[in-house]
């Protein structure tokens, strides 16, 4: 399946008729401008003015490039999770075989996270090679990332991967749960 294949299982926020731009035509470039080291919507349009019709392949643009103001209006719609759920579906296809390669869980805390709501924190599998994210998991104020990192492990299959994680993961049950997935594991002190 090609990526805005994938795309297409992203629920579409907008009003049905009202839409002059494809929802995976959005987000493909989204994605495109962020890998090319956009920050902002600004770039998302600069990078469909500048490279639209190489693009062509891949997005449709039947009414030209979504405005500035258009991306803002729908990424800002689209549920997150919705979002990544169809990344992580593409990503795992893109690395269906993790043997031998090396999984990073660490976790981070998101900057710009507002000191008044507490911040953002994000554990994350981070799949060296390829520079790729596989799973992430939020959390939260009444969590640790050690509540997390055995969700983060469930969601993958580890077969053959060497997992490390730095001290906060260095518990026997995390240790067992990579064992039994059939992984190596580094656990740093």
């Amino acid at each position: 399946m090609d990526v805005q294949g994938y795309f297409s299982k992203v629920e579409d926020p907008r009003v049905v008729g009202r839409c002059k731009h494809k929802l995976s035509d959005i987000l493909f470039i989204a994605l495109a401008s962020y890998l090319c080291g956009g920050e902002d919507y600004e770039s998302m349009h600069e990078l469909c003015l500048e490279r639209g019709e190489s693009l062509h392949p891949l997005v449709e643009l039947p009414n030209g490039c979504p405005s500035v103001d258009t991306f803002e209006r729908v990424l800002q719609r689209i549920e997150p999770q919705s979002l990544y759920a169809c990344l992580q579906v593409y990503g795992k296809e893109l690395i269906s075989d993790l043997e031998g390669k090396h999984i990073a869980i660490d976790g981070k805390r998101l900057r710009g996270s507002k000191k008044t709501t507490g911040s953002t924190h994000i554990l994350s599998a981070w799949v060296d090679e390829v520079g790729l994210s596989l799973a992430q998991e939020t959390v939260g104020e009444k969590r640790n990332e050690l509540q997390a990192i055995p969700e983060v492990l469930d969601s993958l299959d580890l077969s053959g991967a060497v997992v490390s994680i730095d001290a906060m993961g260095t518990q026997t049950d995390i240790a067992e749960q990579i064992i039994q997935s059939e992984a190596d594991y580094i656990l740093s002190l």
